[in-house]
């Protein structure tokens, strides 16, 4: 798995490989905490030097997995250090998210993985993340100071949108108007906004809590539907799927997954007492104060 690329019949599993070696990095950083730093150096000179990659197979897998790490690194970092950041209001992680969308259709290069937009848009939802973690009672930035932010990170966004982007005419239109929306409009008309939307806020945390399910088993979910529901209307087709969809993703996140995790934590005991049945003898060096 880690040195596969994504599934033919179902891209999205491309991230699986990724998130594999990733796992396997942060727990070699828990043993020796140095090697964040070297893993981001690594990932940092690999996006300026060696991305794109020229070659095929497990190197440009490598490559790709490595580059693509850095907003992965990013979030590590904003959570770890989210106490000592100055304090982030929600509405201004929504604005940036908002505003992150901009990046997400701004490639520099012809990759769909391209690392630019990837990581432009990683690094707008990191306000929003920040502004979630953090708990405290500090004092938000001042206004003029996220509103200064707002308007120069929307400035390049749209310089980039109108510029490189390969999007169409009206994507662009509709993109420069919600950042132009997101970079302008007062915070406090923001936060009324989203006080407005709280009845949502079950449905959103149903949805987010089942997200990657549906991510991932989306496209057969939809090739499905379009085959058995050709004879169906586009919104008959629609609801077909939402209702397929919420409900594969629910048996896989709330029933399928639970069961395996627990399975897993079972062997695990299962070995270790194993392991140790076995005598302090082959262990002494471990139990060594």
């Amino acid at each position: 798995m880690l040195f596969l690329g994504a599934p033919l019949h179902n891209m999205p599993l491309w991230s699986l490989s990724y998130e594999m070696s990733y796992y396997i990095m942060f727990a070699v950083c828990l043993l020796w905490g140095r090697f964040l730093v070297l893993w981001l150096v690594a990932a940092l000179a690999a996006a300026s030097v060696l991305y794109p990659p020229s070659t095929t197979g497990a190197g440009s897998h490598f490559i790709s997995a490595l580059v693509l790490s850095i907003p992965w690194i990013t979030g590590h970092l904003i959570a770890e250090w989210a106490e000592y950041l100055p304090r982030c209001p929600v509405s201004f992680g929504v604005a940036c998210l908002v505003i992150g969308l901009v990046y997400a259709r701004c490639p520099l290069t012809t990759e769909f993985y391209d690392i630019f937009r990837l990581t432009g848009f990683a690094l707008c939802c990191c306000p929003l993340m920040l502004a979630i973690i953090q708990r405290d009672e500090r004092s938000y930035l001042s206004s003029e100071g996220l509103l200064l932010a707002r308007i120069v990170l929307a400035a390049i966004a749209l310089l980039l949108l109108w510029t490189i982007s390969p999007s169409p005419f009206l994507t662009k239109v509709s993109l420069t108007i919600a950042a132009a929306f997101a970079a302008l409009v007062p915070l406090t008309y923001i936060d009324k906004g989203l006080s407005l939307l709280r009845w949502a806020l079950p449905g959103l945390v149903f949805i987010g809590s089942v997200s990657y399910a549906i991510y991932a088993m989306h496209p057969p979910v939809i090739a499905l539907t379009a085959y058995l529901g050709r004879e169906l209307s586009g919104a008959a087709k629609i609801a077909a799927f939402s209702i397929v969809i919420l409900t594969i993703s629910y048996i896989m996140e709330r029933i399928v997954q639970p069961a395996l995790a627990s399975w897993a934590a079972s062997l695990s005991f299962k070995a270790t007492v194993r392991y140790a049945a076995l005598g302090p003898a082959r262990f002494k060096g471990f139990w060594k104060d």
